[in-house]
């Protein structure tokens, strides 16, 4: 068992190591990434919110409006694929391959002039520059908000440990009264529980001595009833023994009489009925000429077997190769989806700037909490 000194000393290391940690953490936040964590002027965000709105303007005066292609991105329900569907999908992504190539073909004839592919190269730039300074942004907000979640990270640390400190001294105020009940308690069952084994001795030395009278009487008993039953036994086996002998003297007897009375018949299968006709034939050419019918009827079956089994691993082979290629066109598809809402998402949408205010908002808060707790 600890004493309270062991204990105090242990809980004091603890408490040494945690604030330990608590300060390196702090010190890394302020360390890493400390341009992020300086606070900005209102110039910077004037600039920042100025640019993004020069780049959207300049966007839709450069950008001409392309006319939309219709692209069967609609999700479809389940169809059940048999052999007709997988086909008639097949036809369908032929066609539209061939009208994507068309477009692609119409899209290069058209756009051979310099000055609108410098429009395009132009706007591409102002948006980089507007991607760049918005992740500026973000990286400076996120630099603040990590640094007020180490001050209230410490502070919450501290708080539990206090905590924990309170807890465990009631704990083992509680442990030490427990420990000394249970000390009492089990005294108190020791002593009753010699007193029970010595009387239970007693009983069995009484108990031992009755039943090796008992014993005694019981084997008496069991020693003559063995010797009657022996001699029993003996007797019936010896009569079981003579009725045997009697049995197969009678049984031998029987089997002369059968033996002389009955003679056997023999069937030649070789044998023809001698009827006098020119297709007479014996049993055993018969059963000759049927085993080779069966095995000719057989080797054609499995003939016939074999190649059904090659049609339709071919057909099915040819499905499989339709739904794979189906499948990969259709994958094509999702992802050329996929990138054109983010393009649109980046052109139309204020994604970015959402994102900053979102920032700011939970910025103001881990402020507030830190000031909160310090306070």
């Amino acid at each position: 068992m600890l004493t309270k000194s062991v204990i105090d000393q242990k809980l004091k290391q603890i408490h040494e190591n945690n604030k330990q940690k608590g300060l390196e953490l702090l010190k890394e936040i302020k360390t890493k990434d400390y341009n992020f964590a300086q606070g900005k002027s209102d110039k910077f965000y004037k600039k920042i919110s100025s640019i993004t709105d020069e780049g959207e303007n300049q966007y839709v005066k450069a950008v001409p409006k392309l006319k939309n292609r219709n692209l069967n991105y609609t999700t479809h329900p389940n169809v059940k694929e048999t052999a007709t569907t997988i086909k008639r999908m097949n036809k369908i992504m032929q066609m539209s391959e061939k009208e994507e190539v068309q477009w692609l073909q119409n899209l290069l004839t058209n756009c051979r002039d310099t000055l609108k592919i410098e429009e395009l190269e132009e706007y591409d730039r102002q948006e980089k520059e507007r991607e760049r300074l918005l992740d500026i942004e973000k990286k400076h907000l996120l630099g603040q908000i990590s640094y007020e979640e180490a001050v209230i990270a410490k502070k919450k640390l501290y708080d539990d440990n206090k905590k924990k400190y309170k807890k465990f001294l009631e704990e083992k105020q509680t442990w030490e009264e427990e420990i000394e009940r249970w000390k009492r308690d089990e005294m108190e069952k020791n002593r009753k529980q010699v007193e029970k084994l010595s009387l239970i001795e007693l009983e069995m030395l009484h108990a031992k001595h009755n039943a090796t009278i008992k014993k005694k009487g019981i084997a008496d008993k069991t020693r003559k009833e063995s010797e009657e039953l022996l001699s029993k036994a003996m007797k019936e086996k010896q009569e079981y023994l003579e009725c045997r002998i009697k049995m197969i003297k009678e049984i031998k007897i029987l089997a002369l009489i059968a033996k002389k009375a009955k003679i056997p018949k023999i069937i030649d299968l070789t044998e023809s009925s001698g009827l006098g006709l020119l297709c007479e034939m014996s049993m055993a050419e018969l059963q000759e000429r049927l085993s080779l019918v069966k095995i000719g009827l057989k080797e054609e079956l499995e003939k016939k077997k074999t190649l059904i089994r090659k049609e339709n691993l071919a057909a099915k082979h040819e499905i499989e190769e339709t739904k794979k290629s189906i499948k990969n066109y259709m994958a094509e598809r999702s992802i050329s989806k996929k990138q054109k809402e983010k393009t649109s998402d980046n052109i139309h949408d204020k994604s970015s700037s959402k994102e900053i205010s979102k920032l700011r908002k939970i910025l103001e808060e881990k402020r507030k909490l830190r000031i909160m707790l310090t306070s």
